[in-house]
């Protein structure tokens, strides 16, 4: 049995193939009047809930002010200048 990880994505991706299909349908000439307001339609709702999805804010994970991290090398002189003064 398949277990699907992200099915959502995989709904939207799917959604976005058909669509696409619907584009070339079209320019072909192969759609009737029904089916091109169908899939005006549906490309125009498609749209704008991927606008919605763009304005939502990013989650973020860890603190959000990022100075006060050293790198590397800075932790090891700060550690060596540490000893020297113990020692």
């Amino acid at each position: 049995m398949r277990i699907m990880d992200s099915r959502r994505e995989r709904v939207k991706l799917a959604q976005t193939f058909y669509l696409e299909y619907l584009k070339l349908m079209n320019h072909y000439g192969m759609l009737d009047k029904d089916q091109k307001a169908k899939w005006k339609a549906m490309s125009k709702e498609s749209y704008q809930e991927d606008e919605e999805e763009e304005a939502k804010p990013a989650k973020t994970f860890g603190p959000i002010n990022f100075d006060h991290f050293i790198n590397r090398d800075e932790k090891i002189a700060m550690y060596r200048r540490k000893k020297e003064i113990e020692t």
